[in-house]
């Protein structure tokens, strides 16, 4: 008998322990749960690394210049320093290997560079976008063609306050084709 109270005194010995590290690590994933945001676009990788540059092949492919501001939900006030998460697939490739990180500067402006993406089987080739601001996010996409840019219905629905700077604009030269979107947070 007294070697099963040997036991109970090691077990309720241990119990605290036990408790506090469940409270801590509980803890811990509830608060990583509840701050991640799911993307409703495939390839979104939270990890991506700090850049405005998403080519891989330097200087050598069609460049994309993309450049836009940044607006609060008015569609009037610039939102500075909001956070960009951009992806796309990459040239010839079933892969999200184009993606960067960056903010928008003070005025809310940003631009980044990249190349034309590869697109799934029955859609045209899309940029995702994560815009994050004083705790609001909101994502969208920029499709596009090789003479056209354009938005989605979802774009439309989401950002229908920026009224004229609503649609893409897209420009194309010996050099790159420049696309100017606005995005609302």
């Amino acid at each position: 008998m007294s070697g099963l109270n040997i036991n109970r005194r090691r077990f309720l010995g241990k119990l605290p322990l036990a408790v506090l590290g469940g409270a801590i690590l509980s803890s811990h994933f509830s608060f990583a749960f509840k701050n991640r945001v799911d993307s409703p676009f495939p390839g979104f990788d939270s990890n991506t690394r700090d850049s405005n540059d998403l080519r891989a092949s330097g200087f050598l492919g069609n460049t994309i210049k993309v450049t836009g501001n940044i607006y609060g939900k008015d569609g009037l006030s610039l939102k500075p320093n909001a956070r960009l998460e951009v992806w796309h697939l990459s040239p010839g490739s079933s892969q999200y290997n184009h993606r960067g990180a960056f903010s928008s500067n003070t005025d809310g402006a940003y631009v980044f560079k990249t190349e034309m993406p590869n697109r799934t089987k029955g859609k045209l080739p899309r940029i995702f976008f994560k815009v994050s601001h004083e705790g609001n996010v909101a994502f969208t996409e920029l499709v596009l063609t090789a003479q056209k840019a354009f938005i989605t219905h979802e774009h439309w629905e989401n950002h229908k306050s920026l009224n004229d700077k609503l649609f893409p604009v897209y420009e194309e030269n010996s050099e790159e084709i420049a696309i100017h979107f606005n995005i609302t947070v």
